[in-house]
């Protein structure tokens, strides 16, 4: 019964984690601003690369001091921070954490703004980062154009063309993955190695401003530019 609850409870973890990026997109939208926080922090997130190891990971965040925040357990060296999931395995390891609440008073990890997961290679002992989430605090509230309408694959130029002013603004997320060497894992043991995606998530309103969408930009490496998604 306490196998069979705990792994209930990951798969619990994963659904909550998979709906991270719009609760946090949510919270973009009505959390009071800290510009110059917010700066800070999305400077430390376009610093980590996808494909870091824990360690250079808590070196980019922490500097001098990385070794306070890291920490050798289940035969792997991890961050030493609250973990929001964690998957131990006989052939991988996996974690996920988040950074950067809203609120202070209130850090709980879908209220954070930053997430970041680390999986070994199958068989393997070296957390990699995977997979990097990221939501700015003052995400652009853009208008539609009157009559003009949002048709899935349009480029971000094509888009801009519909909104009103110039230029999408800042986004309202941002996230990146890549298992192409790392490998993703279902509970049914299969393992796929996907190619890296990256994508854009952009808020806009309809003209008379009472309603508002979200619209993910996937990017395409053949054609080097990013498409609207469904």
């Amino acid at each position: 019964m306490m196998a069979r609850t705990k792994k209930l409870h990951l798969l619990q973890l994963k659904v909550l984690f998979a709906l991270l990026i719009t609760l946090s997109m949510i919270g973009a939208v009505f959390a009071p601003h800290s510009v110059d926080a917010a700066t800070k922090e999305y400077t430390s997130y376009k610093k980590l690369k996808l494909g870091m190891t824990a360690t250079d990971v808590a070196k980019s965040l922490y500097g001098k001091s990385y070794k306070k925040y890291i920490k050798k357990e289940h035969d792997v060296t991890t961050l030493n921070h609250d973990v929001v999931l964690s998957e131990i395995k006989d052939d991988y390891a996996l974690y996920a954490f988040s950074f950067y609440p809203y609120d202070e008073k209130n850090d709980h990890w879908s209220l954070q703004r930053m997430h970041l997961i680390f999986k070994t290679k199958q068989k393997g002992h070296t957390l990699y980062l995977a997979q990097k989430e990221y939501t700015p605090k003052t995400p652009s509230k853009k208008r539609l154009l009157p009559g003009k309408k949002f048709k899935p694959g349009m480029t971000i130029a094509e888009f801009d063309h519909i909104l009103s002013g110039k230029g999408l603004g800042v986004m309202t997320a941002h996230r990146t993955e890549d298992y192409s060497k790392i490998g993703k894992a279902f509970d049914d043991s299969t393992v796929v190695y996907p190619e890296k995606q990256t994508s854009l998530f952009y808020l806009y309103r309809n003209p008379t401003g009472d309603d508002w969408m979200i619209v993910e930009f996937k990017y395409d490496f053949d054609q080097k530019r990013y498409i609207a998604q469904k």
